[in-house]
This record gives structure tokens, C-alpha cells and sequence, in this order.
């Protein structure tokens, strides 16, 4: 697999959550004394165009909301509000000059629409993604912690329509940013995302998949959501080091239907682990193979929140093929692709 074929794989593992309409955001201070809401944040509400569907029915779409921020602005928290039915979301920072982000409508979301050129110029940088086909999630920074949007850059928001309900379905969505004032930052988060493409689930059998990835030595994991879709019987994450050590962190059962977005009261100190360890374990009823991809077939994939002292853009791995190393890479400050890690086998592109 050449250089090339490598990034775009790696590229397609944040797209494969994904699924862009121009607008502006609207904007709303929060209350003085707010339930949920970060206390003094002001409140971007997104909202996507409604999606139609029939029973079963199957849509991925993108839209872009005009955000015209001139200098950085910080996410303390994010939420989604919608109709069962949202399979999955992520909403993005968007360079305005990518190429496969129309401005004047709602689009298709494919692989080679969005340029997820990882280089200098930070085209699309991940804020927030959603459990499989929930009604309602909200993630909440610790205090002090926040996702950064670059000035001058757009909000995409993907998602992944599925219609569950057992009848024709007009689906919406809202999403709201909570942003902070930059005095009170005192960690910028950025996002890892690991997964293993190579599926290939046998008909009406159980199947569990594995795969392990090298990480750089100072990560602190602040959050974690793993996504499989509805044969989905369980995942696990831990760590573990070069001595043989390992550590649990994080496991659900498989909800389809229910949150499985985990946010840790106090962030996870990775630095004296060398790698994750991660477990996708399905349940196929039907009699055809199920491979990586949406509709009936699967995924084995997890995202989060991490903080480094060397201020990593994106942490990232995938094993392409089955019995094969993790591909794995950090995107450092300087737009550079590197490995985190050599001494354990990750691979430069």
C-alpha cells in the first residue's frame, strides 16, 4: 500500500463517522444561573435541515453554517438535541477555503467531497461526535478545558441519517456549541481516533476483533465514545505497556440506542503506557458477511478528547488488514505526519 493510498485510508477512518447548507449561527448568551449550561458561555445553536425518510430509509448528508469568528474561539461543551433516527454526527471546524465544502446547499457527504489534508492549514478539525441513533447527548469539558476553532474557519456538521421508528419519519437535529472566553482556557484539547477497517463478520456467528496501536508517551484522555452499529455486542479499551501491564479503561455492552459517550471525572493519564488495546465483539443475525461500512454493515471504531504537552493536532490508527500492524501516526504542531511512538513498530506514511 503506498503513501498515498495510506493517508487516504487513515483520512477515511474520521470520514467513516460522518455522513453543508450556508447560514448563520445563532448566537445566544447563557443565562446567568444556567442548569446545564457552561455558566458565562455563549450558546451556538446549529441546525441542520430536516431529513425525510422512509421506512428503513438510509441518507448521509453534509451542511456548513457560516461561523465568522475573527479570532479563536474555545468549545467548553457540546450537545445534540433530535428525532431517533440521527445514526451519528460529528460536527467539524472547517477550513472556508476547502475545496469539497460548498457554501449555497445541503450535500452528499462522500470520502472525496471533504479535503482532509491533515497539513499546515487544519482544513477540518473534529469538535464533537454523537452515540449511534440517540435522542440526546451533551459533552462537558472539565473546567478550563476546550476545543479551539480556529479564526475564520466555518462549522460543518455531518450526519448519518437511519430511520429506525417502524414508520416514514421526518427527522430533526439541533447541536449547540458552548463557547468560553479565552481567558479562562487553560488546556486546549485535541482529538485521537482509532479503528479497525478490515471487518469481516461471518454470517450468524458471534465475532470478536482486535487490534492494538502504539501511542506517544504524554496523552491525557479526557473523553471517550465508541461507535458500532446494530450487531454490535460489546467493546472494550485498555492500555498497556512494554512490560506486559494492562489497564482497563472503558467498555460498554454494545448499546445501539443509547449513549455510550464517557466522559472520565478526572482525565486519564496515559504517559506511562505504551499503546491501546481495543475489542469489537458482534453479533451477526443475518446470512451474508458483514463488512466495514454503513447500511447493514459494521464498524469498529472509538474517538476522544486528549491533551499533550506536545500539543499534538490529531492522534491516529488503523489496522487496514487483518493480522497486519497498526498503521498509526501523530499529526505534530508543524502539519508534519510522524510516528508515535517507533520503538513499538508504528510505521511513518
Amino acid at each position: 500500500m503506498n503513501t498515498v493510498t495510506k493517508i487516504a485510508t487513515i483520512a477515511a477512518t474520521l470520514l467513516a463517522l460522518t455522513a453543508c447548507l450556508a447560514e448563520n449561527v445563532t448566537t445566544t448568551p447563557a443565562p446567568a444561573q444556567p442548569e446545564q449550561l457552561v455558566q458565562g458561555s455563549t450558546v451556538h445553536s446549529l441546525k441542520p435541515q430536516p431529513e425525510q425518510l422512509d421506512i428503513a430509509g438510509e441518507s448521509e448528508w453534509c451542511q456548513r453554517f457560516t461561523w465568522s469568528n475573527p479570532t479563536t474561539t474555545y468549545v467548553a461543551a457540546a450537545s445534540i438535541t433530535a428525532d431517533i433516527g440521527v445514526h451519528h454526527s460529528i460536527v467539524f471546524a472547517v477550513n472556508p477555503d476547502n475545496p469539497g465544502t460548498p457554501t449555497d446547499e445541503r450535500f452528499v457527504c462522500k470520502q472525496t467531497d471533504i479535503v482532509l489534508d491533515f497539513g499546515v492549514e487544519d482544513p477540518l478539525l473534529p469538535i464533537f461526535a454523537s452515540s449511534t441513533q440517540i435522542d440526546s447527548e451533551r459533552l462537558k469539558f472539565p473546567d478550563g478545558a476546550a476545543v479551539a476553532i480556529p479564526p475564520g474557519y466555518d462549522i460543518l456538521v455531518n450526519t448519518h441519517y437511519l430511520n429506525t421508528s417502524g414508520e416514514p419519519a421526518t427527522i430533526r437535529s439541533e447541536f449547540q456549541l458552548e463557547t468560553i472566553d479565552p481567558s479562562r482556557v487553560t488546556t486546549e484539547l485535541r482529538t485521537m481516533t482509532f479503528a479497525y477497517l478490515d471487518l469481516s463478520i461471518p454470517p450468524n456467528a458471534r465475532t470478536e476483533v482486535t487490534g492494538e496501536c502504539p501511542i506517544p508517551p504524554d496523552l491525557e484522555l479526557y473523553d471517550l465514545l465508541s461507535h458500532q452499529h446494530a450487531t454490535a455486542a460489546g467493546f472494550w479499551l485498555e492500555v498497556f505497556d512494554d512490560d506486559g501491564n494492562s489497564q482497563r479503561i472503558y467498555q460498554n455492552q454494545g448499546e445501539y440506542s443509547e449513549g455510550v459517550l464517557e466522559v472520565f471525572p478526572e482525565p486519564i493519564d496515559l504517559s506511562p503506557w505504551t499503546g491501546l488495546r481495543f475489542n469489537c465483539a458482534f453479533d451477526n443475525p443475518w446470512d451474508e458477511t458483514l463488512v466495514w461500512g454503513i447500511g447493514r454493515n459494521e464498524m469498529c471504531m472509538f474517538y476522544g478528547h486528549i491533551a499533550s504537552r506536545a500539543n499534538y493536532k490529531h492522534v491516529a490508527g488503523s489496522i487496514i488488514l487483518q493480522g497486519q500492524p497498526c498503521y498509526s501516526y501523530v499529526i505534530a504542531e508543524n502539519g508534519r505526519l510522524g510516528p508515535p511512538r517507533p520503538a513499538t513498530g508504528a510505521r511513518l506514511p
